[in-house]
């Protein structure tokens, strides 16, 4: 992973949209923007609405931010529950 030398911004407004039925997503940052030290996606989920699919990472960590309502996070074998 290389260092990050300049400031990385997207305005909302720039950020590519990927938009389904359930979901809208904004790529805020790219981790080819940040020497691969960090991705951001705002995403918008519809209320009943599945997220990603189960997955595991061996090279980042992921973090999540409910900014309004609630979220259940499957972390290894349970079920977390968060809100705003």
């Amino acid at each position: 992973m290389s260092m990050i030398v300049e400031t990385a911004i997207v305005r909302e407004i720039d950020a590519e949209t990927i938009i389904s039925p359930t979901a809208t997503g904004r790529l805020l940052l790219d981790s080819s923007d940040t020497g691969g030290a960090l991705s951001t996606i705002r995403m918008t989920l519809a209320e009943g609405a599945d997220g990603a699919v189960p997955h595991h990472h061996t090279t980042s960590t992921e973090l999540f931010y409910i900014l309004e309502g609630k979220a259940r996070v499957l972390a290894g074998a349970t079920s977390i529950e968060g809100d705003s």
